[in-house]
């Protein structure tokens, strides 16, 4: 709904990812204010992501993402010579 109110259909998985982890009202009354403005604006899109970030919603999901995409060090266990040679 967000997607077509916005008429950014090319990242409508996007708004239905952010409608399901955060406060739906809140989204849909950014978007419908938004959506007032938008013979004024190039892009509807990036002006609802520009308000979700100075809410500070943008925040939140840009920490969600880091703790769910943090890269895993991995361990590396290095034989010494000594125990190369053994073999």
């Amino acid at each position: 709904m967000i997607a077509s109110m916005l008429g950014d259909e090319e990242h409508k998985a996007f708004y239905i990812k952010l409608a399901r982890e955060y406060d739906n009202q809140r989204l849909l009354e950014i978007a419908k204010s938004v959506t007032e403005k938008i013979g004024s604006l190039d892009s509807p899109g990036a002006y609802f992501m520009k308000i979700l970030s100075k809410e500070g919603i943008m925040g939140k999901i840009s920490e969600k993402n880091k703790e769910i995409h943090k890269p895993k060090q991995l361990s590396l266990k290095l034989r010494s010579r000594a125990t190369r040679r053994k073999k």
